[in-house]
């Protein structure tokens, strides 16, 4: 049997390691009120000043939109009892959950090997009911979840996307050159271009679309001014149509700053692909990739 002070060590390394994920993360407006655009950023810095039962609000409002940090942080927090009445089950769901999440996902390589060491860990702590139970809570929320931000980012594609729709302010969402001709980088089309963004996507292409090649014409975007590391990361997924060009982009990986979401999603808007192909014939995909950006003093 797993003992409490074993999770509590594994508990210390993912925070350890959460804190190392967020490096530069502003400590914005902590006060009280609705989490609303609350970010994970405030939420580290509530629980660094002593403030964890502050913050439970902010994880539990990130952790239910998505964010795969904040589902671990709950999950380690439920397992604990630290500012939270100590559940077993409410932390091995959250765990499941952040395992799980295949779209609009908070992917940070770093947590999820420590969620599913955590993972375990709960399991020891809930009995086989227990476990079918979570099972089964968390299959619901991931598939409720995945349907939501896939119908996201239809409405998005339709033009319908809601500003007011918390996936849509946590997920930028973007029309790229190839819906309409902005920006300094999408125009002229090439001459070898083919019809776009029909929406008849290959689900399975046998070379999937990527940033280089003859055709992409891919620029990193500038971020003058931020006090952030040169490694920081965005993942988007990315809707190419047949001559490479983007239909839409939205972000499925976010920074944890909306600002900086955005200035990517408006960079790869208008970056053009290498598309993806069958049996010799390019064919319009959907496509993830992470993009580094490049932050000016």
């Amino acid at each position: 049997m797993t003992t409490l002070n074993q999770i509590a060590h594994v508990v210390v390394l993912v925070f350890a390691l959460l804190a190392i994920a967020l490096p530069g993360v502003a400590a914005t407006r902590a006060d009280d009120g609705g989490t609303g655009s609350r970010t994970l950023g405030e939420a580290v810095a509530l629980i660094e000043r002593g403030h964890g039962v502050d913050a439970v609000p902010i994880l539990r409002d990130l952790a239910e939109n998505g964010d795969v940090r904040a589902q671990v942080m709950l999950g380690a927090a439920y397992s604990e009892g630290k500012w939270l009445p100590r559940d077993p089950l409410q932390a091995y769901v959250w765990l499941r959950i952040a395992t799980s999440l295949q779209r609009g996902a908070v992917q940070q390589w770093v947590t999820l090997p420590r969620a599913r060491e955590l993972m375990l860990q709960a399991t020891g702590a809930v009995d086989g009911a227990g476990l079918i139970k979570g099972d089964a809570l968390a299959a619901e929320f991931v598939h409720a979840r995945n349907q939501a931000w896939d119908e996201s980012f239809a409405l998005g594609v339709s033009g319908q996307a809601a500003e007011a729709d918390p996936l849509h302010q946590r997920f930028a969402f973007r029309a790229g050159c190839a819906v309409r001709s902005v920006g300094p980088h999408c125009k002229p089309l090439a001459a070898d271009a083919q019809p776009l963004c029909t929406g008849t996507l290959e689900a399975n292409p046998d070379a999937k679309a990527t940033a280089s090649g003859k055709r992409a014409k891919v620029f990193q975007p500038d971020y003058p001014g931020a006090r952030r590391r040169n490694d920081s990361q965005v993942g988007v997924l990315a809707h190419v149509d047949r001559s490479g060009w983007v239909c839409h982009v939205k972000v499925v990986d976010s920074s944890d700053d909306a600002e900086i979401d955005r200035t990517v999603v408006e960079a790869v808007a208008q970056w053009r692909f290498e598309p993806a192909n069958k049996a010799g014939e390019p064919v319009e995909s959907l496509h993830t990739t992470y993009v580094t950006l490049n932050f000016k003093p």
